[in-house]
């Protein structure tokens, strides 16, 4: 997921010298990716919200506070 992000910023700061919409397209669909990736499946499995992307993996859902197992 985090990957996602890295390689589609990448890919978008690579297109700008060249100007080329091939790798500006790339990246932007590689960074769309990751963003859907992260709404759809990084949930918790109890109350099924959308769990904090920016910081680290957590322990246990900050709604509900089911234990996580990620």
């Amino acid at each position: 997921m985090q990957g996602a992000f890295i390689a589609g910023g990448a890919l978008g700061c690579l297109s700008m010298p060249t100007d080329s919409l091939l790798l500006a397209g790339s990246g932007l669909l590689i960074l769309a990716g990751g963003l859907l990736q992260a709404l759809l499946f990084y949930r918790c499995p109890r109350c099924n919200r959308v769990l904090n992307t920016r910081m680290r993996k957590p322990a246990f859902c900050p709604s509900c506070g089911q234990k996580l197992d990620l």
